[in-house]
């Protein structure tokens, strides 16, 4: 029997879901908490995709729903629960050069979508583009680090690796916070900087829509026809 892809992608979404709360399960009864937090979020962030059309009214392709799926694996599942961030130093740089990449491609979604001419057509010029996907990113990358800072404070967590992992009732070093978010917004900087090229120089040629690059956007506005019709 042939399963779709989107059959594969449900199939790997639950298994990944029942694997996180077994996790979750473990933690609890050893008394972890920040762990047990981890896996809820994980069980919370694989679930989120279908919840997300639903309140939106979107379809969602199944190009971002690989995505997403294999984003939230890589930080929940392994980082947080399996400890990648701390077993492997290049794994936590690794995906927030990512998810700076996957945020960038976010805004650009949203741009072409919203400044379109009436006839439906991408009324949008690519140093625009640019330079709205670079903004866009850098500032979410800003939001991301004052919530980091936030829980950092109120929670008593390590959001922002000011606290030595390695070394149990380390103090917490604001020198080293400092340096971890001038690293991960450089990395914000570094991603954003990769999709806003590629966008702007895909639309200069005018194959957005028909690059490797423009896969997800393709399959984006072809389930969701009505956010790029005329005005």
């Amino acid at each position: 029997m042939k399963v779709s892809p989107f059959g594969i992608e449900l199939i790997l979404r639950w298994l990944f879901t029942l694997l996180s709360v077994w996790a979750g399960i473990g933690f609890y009864r050893s008394g972890d908490k920040v762990s047990l937090a981890s896996a809820a979020l994980s069980v919370l962030l694989f679930l989120m995709p279908p919840v997300i059309g639903k309140v939106l009214r979107l379809q969602i392709p199944v190009a971002f729903r690989y995505i997403w799926f294999v984003f939230i694996l890589a930080a929940m599942y392994l980082g947080e629960i399996h400890s990648f961030f701390y077993r492997f130093l290049w794994w936590d740089d690794m995906l927030h050069t990512c998810t700076a990449m996957l945020v960038a491609y976010t805004a650009m979604l949203v741009i072409l979508s919203s400044t379109r001419d009436n006839s439906g057509q991408i009324a949008v010029r690519p140093l625009f583009l640019f330079f709205s996907v670079l903004a866009f990113t850098m500032a979410f990358g800003a939001v991301w680090e004052l919530f980091e800072f936030s829980a950092d404070q109120l929670l008593g967590v390590n959001m922002l690796k000011g606290r030595d992992s390695t070394l149990p009732g380390s103090i917490y070093d604001y020198g080293r916070a400092l340096i971890n978010t001038m690293q991960d917004l450089s990395l914000d900087l570094l991603g954003a900087m990769v999709v806003a090229l590629l966008a702007s120089l895909n639309l200069r040629r005018g194959t957005l829509l028909s690059s490797v690059f423009g896969l997800p956007l393709r399959q984006f506005r072809q389930a969701n026809p009505r956010f790029f019709s005329g005005r």
